[in-house]
């Protein structure tokens, strides 16, 4: 049994980010009004481009990276990877959530700064 603590003091220590918890009377931080598919298509690029990064400096899994939405939002994503999958396997638009973000963001500039 000791053999097992020590072993899982080891894995914190290594991957602080996979033993993130909150108080049971933890409230979202925000509200997530979209769909969890758009929330992985603003999430994944963001993974695959190495923003999210663990403590140590390494870049964080996908998986853990969505926890910590998870958290802000107060909400549960089913189905991480077949969602993923299906995002990815998109044959015609694969970004339509971060293209309307775009849209909206150039409209916003050309009201504000043009």
């Amino acid at each position: 049994m000791i053999d097992s603590e020590l072993r899982l003091i080891e894995l914190e220590l290594k991957y602080p980010e996979r033993f993130l918890s909150f108080p049971e009377d933890h409230k979202a931080l925000a509200r997530w009004n979209g769909k969890p598919t758009e929330l992985l298509e603003y999430i994944t690029p963001l993974q695959l481009t190495g923003k999210f990064l663990k403590p140590s400096g390494e870049p964080m899994a996908f998986s853990d990276i969505v926890r910590v939405f998870e958290a802000i939002l107060g909400i549960t994503v089913n189905k991480l990877y077949e969602t993923k999958s299906r995002l990815l396997a998109r044959k015609k638009n694969v970004t339509p959530f971060i293209d309307s973000m775009k849209y909206a963001l150039m409209e916003e500039a050309k009201k504000s700064y043009l």
